[in-house]
């Protein structure tokens, strides 16, 4: 429900949360929003997944984007490409190929 003034609170609140770092509430905020209907876009979720890939927490990344996926958000390719970043810097190679398959079984 993008244009809901709840939907544009939440957000709000999300953003400040990761801006100051405070990701677990930023990211509790998402799962609040999901649970109420309101499905944020791919956009508006991928800074919380660069920021946990910035603090080494790309499984938490991946987590987020999984979660939003199976409650019915659109994910996109660069919430995909994103995650597979934060997975190679973390050289763990294997989880960002596995994101990689996922995507590409996604998107076909």
């Amino acid at each position: 429900m993008v244009g809901s003034k709840f939907y544009y609170i939440y957000s709000v609140l999300m953003h400040g949360f990761r801006r100051e770092g405070k990701l677990s509430e930023a990211y509790d905020f998402v799962k609040e929003m999901i649970g109420k209907a309101f499905l944020p876009p791919p956009a508006e979720i991928n800074p919380l997944i660069q920021s946990f890939c910035r603090e080494g927490k790309s499984k938490d990344a991946k987590k987020l984007m999984e979660e939003c996926l199976n409650k019915g958000c659109i994910v996109n390719v660069i919430n995909f490409t994103t995650v597979i970043h934060g997975f190679c810097q973390k050289e763990d190679f294997h989880s960002a190929f596995s994101v990689l398959d996922e995507a590409i079984i996604g998107f076909v």
